[in-house]
């Protein structure tokens, strides 16, 4: 352990952790990596909270990011599969690297490094219940001690965890 550690931990406000996380993956300059167990698409123009997330992971990728993305591995057909491939689409359009977890790998973790500098740990799925309905425990880690920690066991189950990239496919 060093003996300084370089970091501020704060606890997000439960109905406005949406707007923090949106600001920070907006205010990006080089990447954005999340781990994502579930997710819903928008089903109508109103968008909520967790949408303005995906929005803002989406955007980032269109932005040039790198932005990666792994997501849990659902059984096909299930909503949770669909809801999470439908996201991976739309950000592998938009230039992402989109993994799944090998079958049988459950990945459980909700989290979100920005610039390998700011990290969202978060009980919270990408679904509007989540940020409006449920009792959640949501985090933000600033500085690079941490930061870099999350980002080698990103890398670590991007490497040894998952399958091929998602690749686009044509509009």
């Amino acid at each position: 352990m060093p003996n300084e550690i370089h970091h501020t931990i704060q606890l997000l406000p439960m109905r406005a952790a949406h707007d923090q996380i949106t600001d920070v993956i907006t205010a990006a300059t080089r990447s954005v990596h999340a781990l994502i167990y579930m997710s819903t698409y928008p089903k109508s123009e109103n968008i909520g909270p967790a949408d303005k997330i995906q929005h803002a992971l989406v955007n980032a990728a269109n932005r040039g990011l790198d932005v990666r993305a792994i997501f849990s591995n659902h059984e096909r057909a299930s909503s949770l599969d669909r809801d999470n491939r439908a996201l991976a689409a739309r950000l592998a359009a938009a230039g992402a690297h989109v993994r799944f977890t090998a079958p049988n790998t459950l990945q459980h973790a909700k989290l979100i490094i920005v610039d390998e500098f700011i990290v969202f740990q978060m009980s919270s799925n990408l679904t509007s219940a989540a940020f409006t309905k449920n009792i959640e425990l949501n985090t933000v880690a600033i500085g690079p001690t941490f930061a870099h920690q999350c980002a080698d066991r990103f890398r670590t189950i991007w490497r040894d965890h998952c399958g091929q990239n998602l690749q686009a496919t044509p509009a």
